[in-house]
């Protein structure tokens, strides 16, 4: 019979994970047999197949139709025997050291079928309605100086140093208030910053803004209604997008922010999200532009 992998294997086997079989395999033997369904495919034991084939150790195919329990008998060793206490050890440490494949988990199970096997997605089992206020990630704040970097092109260098080169020597690049900074380049950025909002502000109300935020509001709640129609969680969400938390960052409201398209994309395949992502985009990015403006 010709044995094949597992494509879909739910189990990840680590480089640390393959080197402690292959250590079991040349210490102890083969200790566990693999299962295999009547094409040849292996059902379990993807990792030990592998290191085992790879050190050419032979195979034996025993057939049964599940009704009966198979027993491997190992007649090289006893109770007593050093080798049997390390082959037990072994097969604890190797089997207990592998993650969960959770993306091809939840292509073939709901996570609540999966998490009745004992399989932890992580964080607790929200509904879109407990998200709210509540949900908050720690800021971390600096005290002092700070650096920022930035990464510019050869030609927008030669503009931005042009520009920093020039401002200082302006009246008002005089007069500003530097806080203490000695930094001409920091201090001359400062000020155009200033400047241009001075100019943006003349053009912004609070009218205006009230009207996008309530947009945003809407959008808001767009992601939790299609959350709960969906019927999913958001461990449901976060593992579907390969993330950790991150649809506490969707679905509440304190560090709201509305998903990337890649993100959107993704969770339109198992949420009913009809809107399109440019325009939801759109009135995400003028809302922050005007809160940003209005920020004192």
């Amino acid at each position: 019979m010709q044995i094949t992998f597992d494509k879909k294997n739910y189990r990840k086997h680590s480089e640390q994970n393959k080197k402690r079989i292959r250590k079991s395999l040349t210490e102890c033997g083969a200790g566990r047999s693999v299962l295999v369904d009547k094409d040849g495919c292996l059902i379990a034991g993807n990792g030990v197949y592998e290191q085992a084939e790879k050190m050419g150790i032979k195979t034996r195919v025993v057939e049964t139709d599940g009704t009966e329990l198979v027993v491997v008998k190992r007649t090289d060793i006893g109770t007593d025997d050093p080798k049997r206490k390390t082959l037990a050890l072994a097969d604890n440490a190797t089997s207990d050291n592998v993650e969960w494949d959770l993306q091809n988990i939840v292509e073939d199970f709901d996570v609540s079928v999966a998490e009745d096997w004992g399989i932890d997605f992580g964080g607790d089992d929200v509904d879109a309605e407990q998200y709210g206020d509540e949900f908050e990630l720690q800021n971390k704040t600096k005290d002092g100086n700070q650096q920022i970097s930035f990464m510019f092109t050869d030609a927008q260098v030669a503009r931005v140093k042009h520009v920093l080169s020039s401002i200082i020597y302006t009246d008002e690049f005089a007069e500003m208030d530097k806080d203490g900074n000695a930094n001409e380049n920091a201090c001359a950025i400062t000020l155009l910053c200033d400047m241009w909002l001075s100019v943006e502000r003349e053009n912004v109300n609070v009218e205006d803004f009230e009207v996008w935020e309530a947009r945003v509001q809407e959008l808001r709640q767009y992601l939790r209604d299609a959350l709960k129609q969906s019927g999913k969680t958001a461990k449901y969400v976060d593992t579907m997008l390969g993330t950790k938390g991150m649809s506490g960052h969707y679905f509440g409201d304190s560090q709201w922010m509305f998903p990337t398209r890649e993100k959107y994309e993704i969770m339109q395949t198992f949420m009913p999200l009809q809107r399109g992502h440019a325009e939801c985009m759109q009135i995400v990015c003028k809302y922050n532009y005007l809160k940003n403006l209005l920020k004192k």
